[in-house]
């Protein structure tokens, strides 16, 4: 595989990068990159990319709701 998505509860580990010798990208849907080995990554050469604004709409409408 070239690239992998993960959401909130996916990991990717060093073993899992090793293991996937194409691997150029690992995006994570939302904020934070905690669950990414980002020192394995770099090692490799692997971009680590996420959307931290990606929820910023349905985070407002539930806002409202509650308000």
């Amino acid at each position: 595989m070239d690239g992998l998505i993960i959401r909130a509860n996916g990991k990717v580990s060093r073993k899992l990068m090793e293991s996937a010798s194409r691997l150029k990208v690992v995006g994570r849907h939302g904020v934070g990159v905690e669950t990414i080995d980002l020192e394995a990554a770099t090692e490799k050469g692997i971009w680590v990319v996420n959307t931290p604004d990606a929820n910023d709409i349905s985070v407002a409408e539930h806002f409202s709701v509650l308000r």
